[in-house]
């Protein structure tokens, strides 16, 4: 018995659905997303501890930031919709390196590593 696949997008197709989601999550995640978006913006001004993170930093990183600040949000896809939406507001950007994720779950996949963009 064959199983039908769904359909493969374009590039721009796949872009557009992902942004879709991402601001779906986002406008569920009530008053979260934008006390993570302070917190971060707050980091990156420190004049010292994450803001001179030199060898950048992960998503996984943020989340350990984040959390004891803010909590979990909602679903755990509220985390890409931070770093998309921190990405958009010019307070991270990627640096171009991808890094070993450490934590249990995530099983060592790579990646994206990012930086600071808003420093002091």
């Amino acid at each position: 018995m064959e199983t039908a696949l769904p359909p493969l997008l374009s590039a721009i197709e796949a872009s557009k659905a992902r942004d879709a989601a991402l601001q779906q999550v986002s406008d569920n995640s009530g008053d979260w997303m934008a006390l993570a978006l302070i917190e971060l913006a707050e980091m990156a001004r420190l004049p010292s501890g994450w803001a001179n993170l030199d060898h950048g930093f992960t998503g996984e990183d943020m989340r350990r930031m984040i959390v004891p600040l803010c909590g979990n949000p909602h679903h755990n896809n509220a985390f890409g919709a931070l770093v998309r939406t921190a990405i958009t507001r010019k307070i991270i950007e990627p640096a171009g390196a991808y890094r070993a994720m450490r934590a249990e779950g995530s099983h060592g996949r790579k990646t994206p590593v990012y930086r600071w963009m808003c420093v002091r």
